[in-house]
Formats: structure tokens, C-alpha cells, sequence
């Protein structure tokens, strides 16, 4: 999914993007859609898109646990109040689901993989193993 910024900073005004709109509709598949996202929601995705396209990834294929292992050891280990399971009942079936992260705010989502970066470094359980573990580089970021 590209992601094209909004050069126009007046919401009064209709979004301005660095490619005119005939490419970006070109680039949109049958029964997709497009979404202007407001500059704190661009920041969030683009979190987002590290975590769970980057960070849990490499976890992952670093020790051959699954993505949604890593996802929920560091969410309990991390932001635990934010992560408490909803329990959701189905008939006599109880049924535990844990938020996802897409429910966190930007300042949320900071605090989160900040968080999780600290803990594998610092955690005495994981040793040095996770030395290699950083937060996402700007100056590294495709433009």
C-alpha cells in the first residue's frame, strides 16, 4: 500500500500529494479504496507497519517463535494495562481476545516500542542475545 504526503496543511483546503491524483487512482486495485490520513494517524501507521512488518518478523526468525508469540509477550511485558484480555461470551463458550495495537494511540504506540527494545536488551532473562534489537532509523527509511 503506497503512501503518498499531503503537502496541503490546511484542513480546510483538499489534500495536495507529490504525484497528481490520476496516478495515485491508477495505483488503487478493484474495490480498494483510499484513505487522507491526518499527520498523527500517518505517524501511527507508519508504527505500525514497523512492528508488525519489521520488528516482530525478525523476532520471530531470530528464534523460531511465531509472530503473535513475540506480539503478546512484549504487549504484557510492556504495556500490560493496555493489553487486558476482553472476554467475550458466546453461549456457555467464554472466548479471551488481547486488544491489538492498532487501538493505541500515537503516544501509546511510542511508549510500546520503546518499551519493547528496553526490555529485550535489558531483560536478565534474554541475556545479550537481543543486542541487536533498535528502534526503527530515520535517516534508514526508504523516501
Amino acid at each position: 500500500m503506497p503512501i503518498y504526503k499531503n503537502f496541503n496543511q490546511n484542513p480546510d483546503h483538499p489534500p495536495r500529494f507529490e504525484v497528481p491524483y490520476s496516478d495515485i487512482i491508477r495505483s488503487v486495485p478493484v474495490g480498494g479504496a483510499l484513505q487522507v490520513l491526518k499527520p498523527l494517524k500517518y505517524l501511527s501507521a507508519r508504527q505500525i507497519a514497523w512492528w508488525k512488518g519489521i520488528f516482530l518478523p525478525a523476532l520471530s526468525k531470530d528464534n523460531g517463535e511465531s509472530i503473535a508469540c513475540w506480539e503478546n509477550r512484549l504487549k504484557f511485558e510492556v504495556l500490560p494495562d493496555d493489553f487486558r484480555p476482553v472476554v467475550t461470551w458466546f453461549g456457555r463458550e467464554k472466548f479471551k481476545q488481547i486488544p491489538s495495537v492498532t487501538t493505541l494511540s500515537v503516544t501509546r504506540m511510542t511508549l510500546l516500542m520503546k518499551g519493547s527494545v528496553q526490555h529485550l536488551r535489558e531483560d536478565p532473562k534474554y541475556g545479550n542475545h537481543y543486542q541487536w534489537v533498535t528502534l526503527p532509523d530515520s535517516a534508514l527509511r526508504k523516501k
